[in-house]
């Protein structure tokens, strides 16, 4: 029995066998995750010398290759550099939107306004517009390949956009005729407009392009306005201009339109500026110091409008030595800057006012303001031209017949003799006349109602009023009236002060 147990079969030994076999073959063989790993140890030392080679070179070529490039863009590449605060930047990125080149770019940036590009409609409430941002893309330009590329540049205490244009060569040429091309399409897309520029920091920043406004629709008297547009123009004549060259005289001109707040000023400079194609640049006296005033006008075009409004509001101080108002612009800082050596020649100057008493006199003397023209309130022909300028048909669309004309002028006559002459401003009545816009009739009806039955004796009340008020608050001193002085030794002179302005008012006063 024991030797039947102990007997062992061959084939119980050769399922033994095989089942050992399979358990070594198991521990030897790796999984079959592991596969890769096992075929990776199986190449040996020869096979991993070309990679190692080719990763070598990478890292000995990465070292130098900054300064390869560098050495490519020094001498096989030309590049023409375009900041954000010059109008040429506009210029670029105009010609690039038009011929669509920046649909290219990875990075662009969305902004509310502007013409719109990429699924918002112009017509829309706030219609977004695409440009590119930073980062580069190529595009073609006369059979050549130009590389865009926009980043930003640090100045001081802010960023600065900067574009580059390069190109592979070494002739700027094609960047000019490039650059050329912005410009025409430039001129093209604004022409018979005016752009408006004002300064932000001490650069000047595009705000707007506007139609240009004709002279006829800025209601002034017709004389005053003939007087500005003729000195001008004689100005602007290219013989003038070479005339003040032989002279070594700076070829400048400054004009100084003063008189009552509404009276159109403003709106005079800005159709004079329009008539001879001129840009505007206008400054907000309280945002600059001398030093940025001094940039802004040395960084001023050949041709060009300087619209300084409301003058009388820059400081009085000649030494600036106010330590509250160290960033202010004093008025030593403004006499400088208009005589400055590096002032832009060819510019013209335009300063208004309300109160030109208020004003040095350094400041409207001859070689500063070679012009000073008052607009007073409106008189007869001013009203009577506003109410025809309002009522008068649509040349476009209607048919204009003499009976018509005829009895507008009627209506404008009539009309004239309910306002009183010399007490209202234009943009008074043209407020008044604006409420009744589509009758004429109705605007000559509500008219006494509105400026009074009894001029001469609303007039009196309204002066009544205003030297009331002028008593008791300074508020009201940009009417011609002072608030009450306290000097006892000469009263009566401190309270007749400036009254002038309204010829009745001594009558009024004990």
């Amino acid at each position: 029995m024991s030797n039947f147990a102990n007997r062992s079969f061959p084939w119980t030994r050769k399922v033994q066998s095989s089942s050992e076999s399979l358990r070594l073959m198991g521990i030897l063989r790796p999984d079959s995750s592991l596969l890769w790993f096992s075929q990776f140890l199986s190449w040996g030392l020869n096979s991993y010398a070309p990679l190692m080679c080719v990763f070598g070179l990478v890292a000995f070529l990465k070292a130098y290759y900054d300064k390869l490039q560098s050495l490519i863009d020094h001498y096989f590449t030309v590049t023409l550099h375009v900041k954000a605060t010059d109008e040429s930047f506009d210029m670029l990125m105009a010609w690039v939107s038009s011929r669509k080149v920046d649909n290219a770019a990875r990075s662009i940036i969305a902004r509310v306004g502007g013409k719109s590009r990429g699924g918002v409609e112009e017509g829309d409430k706030k219609p977004i517009s695409f440009s590119p941002w930073i980062g580069s893309f190529s595009f073609p330009f006369k059979c050549k390949t130009l590389a865009f590329e926009m980043q930003t540049v640090d100045r001081g205490l802010h960023k600065e956009e900067v574009i580059t244009i390069s190109c592979p060569g070494r002739s700027v040429q094609v960047l000019k005729e490039f650059i050329g091309a912005c410009r025409h399409e430039y001129l093209e897309q604004i022409g018979g407009k005016i752009t408006i520029f004002k300064n932000s920091g001490d650069y000047w920043k595009r705000i707007s392009t506007k139609e240009k406004r004709p002279l006829d629709t800025v209601i002034i008297s017709s004389s005053l306005k003939q007087e500005l547009v003729d000195d001008l123009k004689n100005f602007l004549n290219e013989e003038t201009r070479q005339w003040y060259i032989q002279r070594r005289i700076p070829y400048r001109r400054g004009y100084l339109l003063h008189g009552p707040p509404g009276t159109g000023k403003s709106s005079l400079g800005s159709a004079v500026a329009g008539e001879f194609n001129l840009d505007i640049y206008i400054v907000n006296a309280p945002s600059v110091d001398d030093q940025t005033l001094e940039e802004l006008f040395n960084s001023l075009p050949e041709r060009c409008v300087v619209l300084l409004e409301d003058i009388d509001a820059i400081g009085t101080d000649r030494q600036g030595s106010d330590k509250k108002a160290k960033k202010a612009l004093s008025l030593s800082g403004l006499l400088n800057t208009l005589d400055g050596v590096a002032s832009q020649e060819g510019r013209v100057l335009i300063m208004t006012t309300n109160h030109i008493k208020n004003l040095d006199e350094a400041l409207i003397r001859p070689g500063r303001i070679d012009m000073k023209l008052e607009i007073p309130l409106a008189d007869s022909d001013v009203t009577k031209d506003l109410f025809s300028f309002v009522f008068n048909p649509d040349k476009r669309h209607d048919a204009i017949d003499d009976e018509v004309i005829l009895e507008l002028s009627r209506l404008a006559g009539d009309f004239a003799k309910k306002v009183p002459e010399l007490k209202f401003s234009t943009a008074q009545i043209m407020s008044y006349l604006l409420k009744h816009k589509n009758s004429a009739e109705d605007a000559l009806k509500e008219a006494s109602n509105w400026f009074g039955v009894a001029p001469r004796e609303k007039q009196v009340k309204d002066r009544e009023g205003k030297c009331k008020d002028s008593i008791e608050s300074p508020q009201h001193s940009e009417d011609g009236f002072w608030m009450k002085s306290g000097n006892k030794e000469k009263p009566a002179e401190n309270r007749l002060k400036r009254t002038k302005n309204f010829p009745d008012l001594k009558l009024l006063i004990p």
